[in-house]
């Protein structure tokens, strides 16, 4: 970041903390992580990925585009990314968040209305899953979610259509559960 030493700091984007979930794309696959902080020229993130110094990557966050940036520190599970574009705005950082959506490839199991329904995973996010069963399930019924050995309880269908639902969590997942279900460990 030694572009922007010569700036006057008051004359810089403040940092904004906000410690929401965001994604890498890693091999070509979304990873989580933990958004800790952003300004108009990088951010710094919590990751239980391991990134070599100007390493290229990409990230994104809520329902944003993948920015490009490459890695300038690492230490432990937290890395630090300068953009290779300086963002306009970071407005989007602090208008009403939508969690990032992870995309699943994972066989699920649906508990409602005292039976099982078999189906697939199509997204993940901290607060939500997104299914596609065998059942249509009408919204507001309880269930439980199993997906691998991760069973998610007393979740709302918050909406359906057809056999996809979407089904509210009763509290955040961390983004460690979240990695774990995803790379079905």
């Amino acid at each position: 970041m030694d572009r922007h030493y010569s700036q006057e700091r008051r004359q810089l984007d403040r940092l904004h903390r906000i410690y929401k979930p965001a994604c890498l794309l890693v091999d070509g696959r979304e990873k989580p992580a933990l958004l800790r902080d952003i300004s108009s020229f990088g951010a710094g993130l919590e990751t239980n990925q391991r990134f070599g110094i100007g390493e290229a990557i990409q990230y994104r966050w809520a329902d944003e585009q993948f920015r490009m940036g490459k890695v300038i520190w690492s230490h432990c599970n937290r890395i630090g990314i300068e953009n290779v574009d300086e963002l306009n705005s970071i407005s989007s950082s602090t208008k009403t968040y939508r969690s990032v959506r992870f995309k699943g490839e994972a066989p699920v199991s649906v508990f409602a209305d005292g039976r099982r329904y078999e189906g697939e995973l199509v997204n993940l996010a901290q607060r939500g899953v997104c299914v596609v069963s065998t059942a249509s399930l009408r919204r507001g019924v309880l269930a439980t979610v199993q997906i691998g050995k991760h069973s998610l309880e007393s979740l709302t269908a918050r909406w359906s259509s057809g056999n996809k639902t979407g089904f509210s969590l009763p509290r955040s997942l961390k983004i460690e559960n979240m990695a774990a279900i995803l790379e079905g460990k």
